[in-house]
């Protein structure tokens, strides 16, 4: 497989705005003949309106900017509409897929994520990450998991650092999944905590030793969040015979009842190049 011409890209980032990804999924929630629950938008107002009720000194421990509370006030008010209010105000995720070793033997790659904020949906989220070697015929191979990491950094709704934590966690030979509350109680009970930020590491190698070498593997990290409190998230991954990744993830309480969030698949090269896929 010949390696296109990119300039040095071991890491790709991208950035999702929470509003803008529950309007995707309320026009697919719209779409659905057989939808069940609610609409995602209708629950996402209910909690921006709740959300902008909130005390100033509240809001900017949760992250708020001074405009962002002045836009969150002036929606209370009644002087600007949901829509301008939510474009203003809403929490962005940024995440990031990294390449740290492309060898003919072993890959690494890490995905993580990073909210700017308190998100509006607060439940269980779901992140995963998933990898392919593929070798110099473009075929892809199997490959075995040499070692992986997971961990979640939760912060009290004032700002300041809670502790970090590890998520429930899965793995297999491909793939690392991840699901945690994203807003619980402390271990004390007395205060609540959210999840800020958190990564997946994954490090993999051909399962049989010397029967082939890498020419490039294809990375793939994706985020689930939750638009209610309430359910559970399933992750399932797959790898064809063509090295193509896909991860499915499944609420408990219908398919429209969360978002996806800062997806990245890409193909890293052993030259130190890459190409980000669709």
């Amino acid at each position: 497989m010949a390696a296109p011409v990119y300039e040095g890209n071991d890491s790709t980032t991208t950035i999702t705005t929470e509003y803008e990804a529950v309007l995707e999924q309320s026009k697919i929630y719209n779409q659905q003949r057989s939808a069940r629950g609610i609409d995602p938008l209708v629950e996402f107002e209910k909690g921006f309106t709740k959300r902008a009720a909130l005390s100033e000194a509240e809001l900017k421990g949760m992250g708020y900017s001074k405009e962002e509370i002045t836009a969150l006030k002036e929606y209370l008010k009644g002087n600007i509409s949901f829509e301008a209010a939510a474009t203003r105000a809403s929490a962005d995720l940024t995440a990031t897929l990294t390449n740290s070793k492309h060898t003919t033997t072993r890959y690494t790659c890490k995905y993580s994520w990073s909210w700017d904020k308190t998100p509006i949906g607060l439940g269980e989220d779901a992140f995963a990450l998933a990898m392919s070697g593929i070798d110099s015929k473009s075929k892809a191979f199997e490959t075995k998991k040499m070692s992986s990491s997971a961990s979640v950094s939760f912060h009290y709704t004032d700002g300041t650092f809670y502790k970090t934590e590890t998520p429930s966690t899965s793995t297999s030979g491909n793939s690392v999944k991840c699901t945690f509350d994203s807003y619980k109680m402390n271990s004390l009970g007395d205060r609540w905590v959210w999840a800020k930020s958190g990564y997946i590491t994954l490090s993999i190698a051909p399962a049989v030793s010397n029967s082939t070498t890498f020419e490039c593997a294809r990375a793939y990290g994706e985020y689930a969040h939750s638009t209610t409190s309430s359910g559970t998230i399933d992750i399932s991954v797959t790898v064809d015979a063509a090295g193509s990744i896909t991860v499915s993830f499944t609420h408990s309480k219908g398919n429209t009842k969360r978002t996806l969030w800062g997806y990245k698949q890409i193909i890293f090269y052993n030259d130190g190049t890459s190409h980000e896929e669709s």
